[in-house]
């Protein structure tokens, strides 16, 4: 048993609760109130996002709810239908920090692989709560593999 595992355990079921919500707002194209909520309630004000094209602070919740309204129309576009999460990892660094990744496979109506990219987050445990502080890609995310 390691010196963190409460804790492991900790982000682990904050980090279920986090994909679920994510896949709840994507399947069912949330509204704007909901993605806004999900914002507040998932990210530090000052969260980064990097890609492999670029990096973006994004401190304000105008960005952040058009991040997320952008990234959903391009899914919904490719006919997005559902997703498979696999081989998470959580490397927590202290109580307050940890890092967490895992890669999604996204699918349209017709099982075809939309495409599959690994994200990294970089959580902090604040006064509300575990939050995401940063996030990037492994790569670029393609449209279609």
């Amino acid at each position: 048993m390691s010196l963190y595992s409460a804790v492991e355990d900790e982000v682990n079921k904050w980090y279920d609760t986090y994909t679920e919500r994510f896949e709840t707002l994507l399947a069912e194209q949330g509204p704007l109130a909901e993605i806004r909520a999900f914002c507040m309630e998932t990210q530090t004000p000052g969260v980064t996002a990097t890609t492999g094209d670029k990096h973006q602070g994004r401190s304000d919740i105008e960005d952040r709810i058009a991040y997320y309204t952008d990234l959903f129309a391009s899914l919904w576009r490719d006919g997005y239908a559902s997703e498979t999460v696999t081989d998470r990892t959580v490397d927590v660094l202290n109580p307050r920090a940890a890092i967490v990744q895992q890669t999604y496979t996204r699918y349209d109506g017709d099982g075809t692989v939309i495409h599959t990219v690994r994200w990294a987050y970089f959580l902090v445990k604040t006064d509300a709560g575990w939050r995401i502080d940063s996030f990037a890609t492994r790569g670029s995310a393609p449209l279609r593999t």
